[in-house]
């Protein structure tokens, strides 16, 4: 990273944090049996954080860690319909005998993780 060095240091931070947030999201999961099938895959150009699966069921995850619990919302409409995009492209070039669905989990320090399941651009917590 080229430039000022609190520049450098602050997204060396938030990095860590990020990786730091997905591991947690990954540990959630393996709690309640899922097994993690991939991390960080680049489908069409995004990013995927996570994907993980139990029995026939195949999640999408999207994982946000913050520093401090925040009102500011977790990803932005564009965002989303980035996110289900991909995931839907996934969803049809996968085997059909897996039920999809797109997860966002919100991990703050000192919390427990709130999981968000998308139907359409509604969460249902």
């Amino acid at each position: 990273l080229k430039g000022d060095p609190h520049t450098r240091k602050r997204v060396l931070r938030q990095h860590s944090l990020g990786r730091q947030g997905e591991f947690v999201a990954a540990c959630c999961y393996l709690l309640r049996g899922y097994r993690v099938l991939g991390r960080n895959i680049r489908i069409e150009g995004v990013e995927v954080d996570l994907v993980v699966g139990k029995a026939k069921k195949r999640i999408v995850v999207e994982v946000k860690t913050r520093s401090t619990a925040s009102n500011y919302d977790l990803i932005s409409a564009t965002q989303m319909r980035r996110l289900q995009d991909v995931a839907q492209s996934a969803f049809s070039r996968a085997d059909s005998g897996h039920d999809w669905q797109f997860e966002l989990i919100e991990i703050v320090p000192w919390r427990l993780p709130r999981i968000y399941t998308f139907d359409g651009m509604r969460a249902k917590i």
